[in-house]
């Protein structure tokens, strides 16, 4: 596999700009989404620094101004449901981490700077998310680091080695590729639909990529657990702990995190719920995160 190749510094002078709604609502209504409760605690956690139409690209930062992000306009977006799961990641010294479905990098941006692994690598079946990962690598001058490989994890073994990461980490497609109305921009349907791969196959490639005692990390609407437990269950991974994520406290859950390692028995941990907000203002947690922070979630001391 070749490394990626060095490039410019970071532009300086980004204006900073805390959004305060997850995607365009007009997109969203592209597919059904802007009442669905899913998205109700999922802001955008982007400063904007400027559009280039001419490429329909947009360049934004990361925990107040650490991380420079280039993402599309009208393509996949990160939104807060990507630095839960950053944030949520424990790494062993020395650890190396896979990113599946890595998209533009963003997830493969956050590990880095909340908790400075041995090495990050991404897989991506898209072209165009892959040359846009690698160009955000290199504009945070990470490119020496980690490596983004085009590739489809239902062909995981034809990528990389076995039992090679200690650290499997996936926000994968949401929807099964049937279920509700898929976007008609295919960047964006790819990433929300399972067009290029199920929920299991995902998982199946965490499997073979970990090595014994590694963990596979991953965050999905609520309602898609019992998927979840049923393709960790077949990938003979162990449920380690799960956490429901809430809009609010008063809410019902609409995202939960999973921890399952590879080897060992099943000793399953509920953590007790992170809510984004309380009241108007985020929560404590969210607000550290947001700062460029590891933070401390619920109940992450009470280990199984």
């Amino acid at each position: 596999m070749k490394p990626m190749v060095p490039g410019s510094q970071p532009p300086d002078g980004i204006a900073l700009q805390q959004l305060e709604e997850e995607r365009d609502k007009r997109e969203r209504l592209v597919e059904g989404e802007a009442d669905d409760p899913l998205f109700e605690g999922a802001e955008a956690v982007t400063g904007s620094g400027g559009t280039r139409p001419d490429l329909d690209l947009s360049v934004d930062t990361l925990f107040q101004g650490a991380i420079v992000l280039r993402q599309r306009v009208r393509g996949d977006r990160v939104a807060l449901d990507t630095l839960l799961l950053a944030g949520a990641l424990r790494l062993p010294p020395g650890a190396r981490v896979l990113d599946l479905g890595c998209g533009n990098g963003a997830l493969i941006l956050a590990i880095w700077h909340l908790h400075h692994p041995a090495s990050v690598w991404g897989v991506e079946i898209q072209r165009r998310q892959v040359e846009l990962a690698e160009q955000n690598l290199r504009e945070n001058r990470l490119q020496a680091m980690s490596r983004v490989i085009q590739g489809d994890v239902r062909q995981i073994q034809d990528i990389l080695s076995g039992a090679s990461v200690e650290a499997v980490v996936c926000n994968p497609p949401y929807y099964p590729y049937r279920s509700g109305r898929i976007n008609p921009d295919l960047e964006r349907a790819m990433a929300r639909h399972e067009i290029s791969g199920s929920l299991g196959d995902f998982v199946q490639a965490a499997g073979y990529a970990l090595v014994r005692g590694g963990v596979l990390l991953t965050i999905l609407p609520a309602f898609r657990l019992p998927d979840l437990l049923s393709a960790v269950k077949r990938a003979h991974l162990a449920p380690r702990w799960i956490q429901f994520v809430h809009p609010n406290p008063d809410a019902a859950a609409s995202l939960v995190l999973m921890e399952a390692r590879k080897g060992g028995a099943p000793r399953l941990v509920i953590r007790p719920p992170l809510p984004v907000r309380i009241g108007s203002e985020y929560s404590a947690c969210v607000s550290t995160l947001l700062a460029g922070n590891r933070p401390c979630y619920p109940g992450e001391d009470k280990r199984p």
